[in-house]
């Protein structure tokens, strides 16, 4: 690790905010992915500080660990974020999802409102594009067929489920309010009849909601879940290796990418997306698909 020129830094790093021992404080002019210079969030002594190679080496360590490509690619197509949303323990990850806008993570599929192998749809209305017009078009016009479509999705899912996750979660969410952040759940997630979840962007337009879940996703009828300070349904996305299960009448909002069957319930309303790696069935539902930020 790089600790040029600094007098008394530490000789590795110890547990702290974002992995750091009480925040950041050294800059460097030459940092690798194109921040020019990280400035102090906390003092922790005028001794004690970390340069920016220093933080590359270990931000290259922990990425070494995920999924050949992912969280990397994802930092150096977006750039630097805010920091509002907190990813594992790594500052500089953190900083990549702040600006994970819905067209960076969904591509073209930013325009459907639901879009999956097999669709069925009755009495529902939808402000973006349906992906049954993908269905009709397997293989044509490439930005446009089920084929190309489907493999950016498929990325998607891939890619969201890879993100290093901050907190754990399970059973029931109803009666909780959560922050921004990325949950996993290493089970099914549910939330009973007439539950209500909130999600509290803590004031930040640009907070994101990840919740990955390796089992399915069943939401009880009559359910809300409620945005609150500055979330945004663009930004809550609902990742799950099993199906996605809305009950009748339920207020859904979010991304849903689901690798099993995703139906949000008949007479439910979604303000997001429904998006599926496998089927969607919809019945007298309303999706309100958010303009791209």
């Amino acid at each position: 690790m790089n600790r040029r020129g600094i007098k008394g830094c530490p000789r590795r790093l110890q547990p702290g905010l974002s992995g750091f021992p009480d925040g950041l404080g050294c800059v460097d002019e030459d940092h690798p992915f194109g921040q020019k210079r990280f400035t102090r969030m906390r003092h922790f002594g005028s001794k004690n500080c970390l340069t920016a190679k220093g933080i590359a080496g270990a931000i290259l360590l922990v990425l070494s660990s995920l999924a050949p490509g992912v969280a990397l690619a994802y930092f150096t197509t977006t750039g630097a974020g805010t920091g509002g949303t907190p990813v594992g323990w790594d500052f500089a990850l953190t900083r990549a999802v702040d600006r994970l806008t819905a067209p960076a993570i969904l591509g073209a599929v930013v325009n459907y409102s639901t879009l999956a192998q097999s669709i069925t749809e009755t009495s529902s209305t939808m402000n973006g594009v349906s992906g049954i017009s993908a269905i009709e078009n397997p293989s044509g016009q490439e930005s446009t067929s089920s084929t190309y479509l489907l493999g950016i999705l498929r990325s998607a899912y891939n890619e969201m489920m890879a993100l290093p996750s901050n907190a754990l979660i399970s059973g029931d969410i109803n009666g909780m309010t959560l922050f921004p952040g990325v949950y996993f759940d290493s089970g099914a997630l549910n939330m009973a009849a007439s539950g209500v979840l909130t999600l509290d962007g803590r004031g930040d337009p640009k907070s994101l909601f990840v919740f990955q879940v390796t089992g399915a996703v069943g939401i009880g009828a009559g359910s809300l879940i409620n945005l609150s300070n500055g979330a945004q349904a663009n930004n809550v996305y609902w990742i799950s290796t099993g199906a996605f299960g809305g009950g009748a009448g339920s207020t859904l909002v979010g991304n849903v990418i689901a690798q099993g069957a995703a139906d949000p319930g008949a007479g439910s309303s979604l303000i997001g997306r429904l998006l599926s790696l496998a089927a969607i069935t919809i019945t007298s539902v309303t999706i309100t698909t958010p303009d791209q930020p």
